[in-house]
């Protein structure tokens, strides 16, 4: 079994979840809440079992599984869970998760800019009167 976490980025936008498989068998994919593993996992092994087959997504060679997960909270969390349970060889997945702030960084970067110009005023302030102070000392010797 693969597990990756979706992470909480953002309580207003969801988490576009891709999942590819690359492999040469089908793989099932489980998106589940983070509360919901303990009840189903039996001795550190998931039972997909418990699962009803809306639950459950079975993907073929090739094919791409995507979905979107909301978050309600900061305490939320996701878990993407895929399993090859069949014995014809080994499943293989390419797992992408998008989160709305991965186009938010440079908004953040020039939001900053004017931050980074008065610290750059303040730290410039000091360097230069510590210079002055140390060219008045050197003068009164």
């Amino acid at each position: 079994v693969n597990l990756d976490v979706i992470e909480v980025h953002s309580l207003w936008h969801p988490a576009e979840v891709e999942v590819r498989n690359v492999g040469l068998a089908d793989v099932q994919i489980l998106v589940i809440h983070r509360d919901m593993v303990e009840e189903h996992a039996r001795g550190g092994k998931i039972d997909w079992s418990a699962f009803s087959n809306q639950d459950i997504q079975i993907i073929s060679p090739g094919e791409v599984y995507q979905v979107e997960v909301e978050t309600t909270t900061v305490f939320d969390g996701h878990y993407v869970l895929v399993s090859n349970q069949g014995d014809d060889g080994v499943g293989e997945v390419r797992i992408t998760i998008e989160y709305v702030d991965g186009d938010l960084v440079w908004t953040g970067v020039l939001s900053s800019v004017p931050s980074f110009a008065i610290s750059g005023l303040v730290v410039g302030g000091i360097i230069w009167s510590n210079k002055d102070e140390m060219s008045k000392q050197t003068s009164d010797e």
